[in-house]
Parts: structure tokens; sequence; C-alpha cells
């Protein structure tokens, strides 16, 4: 109880066994201010030993691409989905294109103007499946995978070679909002 009274008394007030301890936080200020220059100079002539990097020689690619094999998107569909993985009603503003060779254009299309309402019906029931956090994902992997999937089952692949014909999914637009406002 007497610790207590004398500490409540020298509330704000300095003991002379306080005062030589400021001199203490100065010198470790200027040890710590003499290791840091000393580490800049380290790391300076470590560099300046070491030189600069190595130039980099570009190479022209002489060769002609094969008109056949340059890439083409294709659109599938523009359409608004709903999808209630939340407990709540989305509606995604989605659209989706396919990514095929020159070569394979015109049958992608023909393929995808037969089954018009086939494919809005399977990317509809992927869009409806999907679990929400699919839809945030950077890139949207998830999303791109399963409609890829189901593209190349429905087009097919190529018989001579043995190629996919839909090499990849693009979906550049992918818009979600709910509907419960």
């Amino acid at each position: 109880m007497a610790d207590e009274q004398q500490a409540n008394a020298n509330d704000g007030q300095e003991t002379p066994a306080d005062a030589g301890k400021g001199g203490g936080s100065k010198k470790t200020a200027i040890i710590v201010l003499g290791m840091l220059l000393a580490e800049a100079g380290l790391i300076v002539g470590v560099m300046t030993f070491l030189g600069a990097p190595s130039q980099v020689q570009a190479i022209d690619v002489q060769g002609e691409i094969d008109p056949g094999e340059a890439p083409v998107e294709v659109p599938v569909l523009h359409e608004k989905f709903t999808n209630m993985s939340t407990g709540r009603v989305w509606v995604w503003d989605i659209e989706v294109l396919v990514v095929t060779q020159k070569r394979y254009e015109e049958r992608v299309k023909e393929s995808l103007l037969t089954n018009d309402a086939t494919v809005r019906t399977g990317v509809g029931e992927i869009v409806a499946a999907a679990n929400h956090q699919s839809f945030n994902e950077p890139g949207r992997p998830t999303l791109t995978r399963q409609i890829r999937e189901y593209l190349r089952q429905l087009i097919g692949r190529d018989m001579a070679s043995g190629d996919e014909i839909v090499v990849d999914v693009l979906l550049p637009a992918c818009t979600g909002f709910p509907t419960d406002y």
C-alpha cells in the first residue's frame, strides 16, 4: 500500500533514478542509424561489384503462319441467366465467345446455329448450378472450363486430325446483380 501511495505521489515527476535513462535512447538511435548507413553502404558496394545486368538481344523469327491455324473468336451467346446458390436470386449478364482456328470457323458457326436452344439451355444449367464464388474468381476459370468442356462435347473433334475444334472459351461480360432490392 505504501508503494502505491509513493507511486501516486510521483505521477508525472522524474525521480533521480529515472533521470539517467534518457541518454540511453540517444545512444541507441545513433547506433541504429550507424548500422543502417553501414548496411546501405554494403548494398551499394555489392551492387557496384556485381555490375550491370547483361543486354538482351531481340531476334526476328522468320516464317509464315498458316491462315487456317489463325485463332478466330466466334460469338456464342449474350444472355441473362439466374443463379440462386447464395439463397438470393442473382441475374448474371453473360457473354460467351468460342476461340477456334480459322479452318473450323464455318463448322463452329453452323453447329452453334443448329444447336442454338441446346447451347442456351446447357450454359443456363451451368450458370444456375455454379457456386457464387465461381462468378467472382479473377478470370472466372471455373465457369470458363465448364462451358468449354460442354461446348467441346457438343461440337466435337476434328475426325481427321483428332484436334479439339473449340480451343478456348472467353467470357468478356459476366456481370451479376441481385434481384431483391
